[in-house]
């Protein structure tokens, strides 16, 4: 700590140095500082220093036994300039998402998860090139880096809806709600859903290419106009197949902390899909075992208003009291 202030006081070229030998120290608390100095000093280097450092902060973000060093190795990349975060972002991915080594000094599931947290760090801007690598990790064997993957996502948000794969994606992570054997993986599914459909988007389709040959083209032509959409077609749209899928494990999953992210999830994607599931939020809200669970559901259920959640409301209270809303029932 001493020489890290000592090099601050100093100028840009001591500060690098000491960044160059700490970083290096067989002491974590020591590591984690020179990532802090170069935190620090990261908008004041040239380029040539700053594409330098970056290099070894990410061989520190991916591969450094300690979590606390790999997150300010992250932290500080973040502060360097758009290009070289860039640069950084795509090295993280060769390095990283795709790493597939097992060594007594590194496994593949640490790396690969470090590289999971560091690339959902770095932000959509950075990482949604790197998507379709990304979702190959959730179907990684390691629960590790399935949750670190989701978790990403969850970070990124809104922007993935709007990529082609979103539909994809939005089924795998339904998959791994109602499927996956881990509870926490299941949970992070329930959040990177609820943070990916925010406000129940509508998932691009995948793009057909156009056919090059003119008798294609013709024969393309001459096929029958296609039947309208109808309410089954809806039905199998991964957005609403994602929604049933977390009303499920809210209803029925043994881990409090899977429901959480569930009755967490309706809420923030909202729109008729869910709102349809506003008397399972209800029951939950009042019947659920857990406290928390019963306080998300209960927030989920306002944010989706309207009349209709009123009147399933209404009707639920009474039906608790033991009486019916329609006298003629």
């Amino acid at each position: 700590d001493e020489q890290a202030e000592v090099s601050m006081s100093m100028g840009l070229d001591a500060q690098l140095d000491y960044v160059s030998r700490v970083i290096l120290s067989p002491e974590w608390s020591q590591r984690r500082k020179a990532c802090e100095v170069a935190a620090m000093i990261g908008e004041k280097m040239g380029r040539g220093h700053m594409e330098r450092l970056a290099g070894t902060l990410v061989g520190v973000a991916l591969m450094d036994g300690d979590a606390e060093v790999r997150h300010a190795a992250v932290e500080a990349i973040v502060t360097f300039d758009h290009e070289v975060q860039q640069q950084a972002a795509q090295r993280i991915c060769e390095d990283g998402l795709r790493y597939e080594f097992e060594s007594l000094h590194c496994s593949r599931r640490n790396v690969k998860t470090a590289a999971c947290s560091a690339i959902g760090r770095l932000g959509a801007e950075f990482g949604l090139p790197y998507l379709e690598v990304l979702q190959d990790c959730l179907k990684d064997k390691s629960s590790m880096v399935k949750k670190t993957a989701m978790a990403a996502l969850c970070a990124w948000g809104k922007p993935v809806a709007s990529q082609e794969i979103a539909r994809m994606l939005v089924q795998d992570l339904g998959r791994a709600v109602i499927g996956d054997r881990d509870p926490p993986v299941r949970a992070a599914a329930c959040d990177a859903l609820g943070s990916i459909l925010e406000g129940a988007p509508d998932l691009p389709h995948p793009v057909v290419e156009e056919p090059e040959d003119d008798d294609e083209v013709d024969e393309l032509q001459e096929e029958p106009v296609g039947r309208a959409r109808t309410v089954s077609d809806e039905e199998l749209q991964p957005l609403n197949i994602a929604v049933r899928y977390i009303t499920r494990v809210l209803q029925s999953d043994d881990y409090a902390s899977v429901r959480r992210s569930a009755a967490a999830a309706l809420g923030s994607i909202g729109g008729e899909v869910c709102v349809a599931q506003a008397e399972c939020l209800f029951v939950a809200s009042l019947q659920d075992k857990d406290k928390e669970v019963r306080l998300r559901a209960a927030a989920s259920l306002t944010k989706l208003g309207g009349l209709y959640t009123q009147q399933i409301a209404e009707a639920l209270a009474m039906a608790l009291e033991g009486r019916d809303l329609d006298p003629s029932a």
